[in-house]
């Protein structure tokens, strides 16, 4: 596969609905098309400049040295996967004006929706291969991080004789 035949998906890495959907299209994309990165990762950010994107926080596809947003990234990422999924392409019949206001809505409510997180998500070892060069570093460090805390005395205590885990204090 060339590079011109990846898909960049740039998403809101604190956004629980956005974290979502990257693991929707991940179990889906068995044969790795799309790679991914956190907007707020230094690989989404270098690339929201290349394209000149600002003011977007949510999701951007990059696609054959373009970049798309909003509800055309969307769809376009649907078109990719497999099954009846593709056929959620066919809404790019709807005038973009229209559904990017529906795009723009549910945007605006996500995180009142479905939360936020205080982090970026952390990808399984397993999915690491598949964010970009940056993006898997920003998740060592966050997994230092989450490890270098400081553990509970139950946790210390749950870690000493082999019960629980010791991060969740038991």
């Amino acid at each position: 596969m060339s590079i011109v035949d990846v898909k960049i998906v740039l998403f809101d890495g604190v956004c629980n609905f956005c974290n979502s959907s990257v693991q929707f299209v991940l179990k889906r994309d068995p044969e790795g098309r799309f790679r991914y990165a956190p907007l707020q990762s230094e690989p989404g950010a270098r690339l929201l400049r290349e394209h000149g994107i600002s003011g977007i926080d949510s999701f951007v596809l990059i696609e054959g040295g373009r970049a798309y947003v909003k509800s055309e990234a969307a769809l376009r990422v649907c078109r990719s996967l497999p099954g009846l999924w593709k056929l959620l392409a066919l809404l790019r019949i709807v005038p973009r004006p229209l559904r990017d206001a529906v795009y723009d809505a549910i945007a605006r409510r996500r995180d009142r929706w479905f939360g936020a997180r205080a982090s970026c998500m952390l990808p399984t070892p397993e999915q690491r291969g598949r964010f970009l060069e940056g993006a898997d570093r920003m998740a060592d460090r966050m997994e230092a991080r989450i490890a270098a805390r400081p553990v509970s005395s139950a946790a210390a205590r749950a870690a000493e004789t082999g019960s629980g885990d010791a991060r969740r204090g038991g």
